[in-house]
């Protein structure tokens, strides 16, 4: 459900680089200009992610969302933003620490856990 619910349809999907070996990275915009990168720690420990954002036009939002296995078997687990982060030109970067074996989707769609997932955009 991590993956689907930021996803609008007809996104266009943008170069993202990719340094780190335990990790897989992918970059969405929607047709409205909304970003969704989702990082798939596949690492057995925490590791940091470095995401910096070139072509910035404009100061974005970005609202952390995040899964493990330990936090879906948790039966008061909800998917509502854990933190968010300010990216602008001037300061483009986001630095983060993820848990071992986890996804985390940073969006600039603010969802709450009852809201519907992004369908069109």
């Amino acid at each position: 459900g991590i993956l689907t619910r930021f996803m609008a349809k007809h996104s266009a999907v943008l170069q993202t680089e990719n340094t780190g070996s335990d990790m897989a990275v992918a970059t969405l915009l929607s047709p409205k200009g909304n970003l969704t990168v989702y990082v798939l720690n596949k690492a057995d420990a925490n590791s940091q992610i470095n995401l910096v954002f070139s072509n910035l036009k404009s100061r974005r939002t970005l609202y952390k969302y995040q899964v493990t296995e330990s936090a879906v078997h948790d039966p008061h687990f909800e998917m509502n933003p854990l933190s968010q982060f300010v990216v602008d030109a001037l300061e483009p970067a986001v630095k983060d620490d993820l848990p071992p074996i986890s996804i985390t989707v940073y969006s600039t769609y603010r969802l709450m856990n009852a809201d519907s997932g992004i369908t069109a955009d």
